[in-house]
């Protein structure tokens, strides 16, 4: 009866578009809140009740999720073109937006396959391509008409980008200017989860600080781009499934790191909370 009533709930959501007025105006907004209302109302307890993940598998119920955000970004789209920007397709697209996101952010949880995450960041970006591509269309055939429709297509691929950087699953630790080797030499008697580290190359990363790999055969590295940002990135050998105290590895990195940059001390905290230093 309860999914009946969420199921319910989420399709109100998007009936109760059909009334909002060309222009914008009071009633556009208040049929806004009431369909966003509606929708988190109905999409997250139908989501959490039905756990669709579980009864898909791992990668259906991921990329079902992803499916979703693009196709609501892409009806939006297509809408704010055919309807020539009006008060209504802004209020139905920015509306859309924002299911969008949702979907794309409730897809991922813990990381659990880093090819199916590397492999999402691609689709994104070649989405955000496309998503370019149309706003552009929109300028130059509706010309003066389309630029507003343009500017939140534009904000949709700003958005797809965003969700796409995420996906990396690469963490940047703000103000580390400590040379690897220096830091190197910080780290070099501190052991944690994966181990003491080692200094060495990663791909095209001439010098990283790095741990493991873990008998899971992940591992964690360190290394400064171009720009002088420094990052950390979480690798694997081949295992396709992380167990739970690999999901999280990373960000327990980060903590260290950040730990360092604020008091200069290397300091691990271990699954049990305990502090090695």
């Amino acid at each position: 009866m309860n999914n009946l009533i969420n199921t319910i709930l989420l399709i109100l959501s998007y009936v109760i578009l059909i009334f909002v007025p060309k222009e914008l105006g009071f009633l556009s907004y208040t049929i806004l809140g009431i369909s966003i209302f509606l929708f988190i109302v109905g999409y997250f307890r139908l989501a959490s009740s039905t756990d669709l993940t579980n009864k898909l598998g791992y990668k259906a119920g991921y990329f079902l999720n992803i499916i979703l955000g693009m196709l609501a970004f892409a009806i939006g789209a297509a809408y704010l073109y055919f309807d020539r920007g009006s008060g209504k397709s802004m209020t139905v697209a920015f509306i859309l937006l924002m299911e969008g996101i949702i979907f794309w952010g409730t897809s991922g949880g813990n990381v659990i396959n880093l090819r199916v995450e590397r492999l999402t960041t691609r689709i994104l970006y070649a989405f955000a391509l496309l998503l370019a591509a149309f706003a552009v269309f929109i300028i130059v055939k509706q010309k003066t008409d389309g630029v507003t429709g343009a500017f939140l297509v534009l904000i949709e691929c700003a958005a797809t980008i965003i969700m796409g950087i995420i996906r990396r699953y690469k963490l940047e630790v703000i103000g580390m200017k400590t040379p690897i080797r220096e830091l190197f030499q910080k780290f070099e008697m501190l052991e944690t989860d994966m181990g003491y580290p080692w200094f060495g190359k990663v791909g095209t990363h001439k010098e990283c600080i790095l741990y493991g790999p873990n008998d899971d055969g992940f591992s964690v590295f360190g290394y400064y781009n171009r720009s002088g940002k420094f990052y950390l990135e979480l690798a694997d050998a081949g295992k396709k499934e992380m167990t739970v105290d690999d999901s999280n590895i990373l960000e327990r990195y980060q903590e260290m790191f950040e730990y360092f940059v604020n008091t200069g001390e290397a300091s691990w905290l271990n699954n049990e909370g305990e502090e090695k230093s």
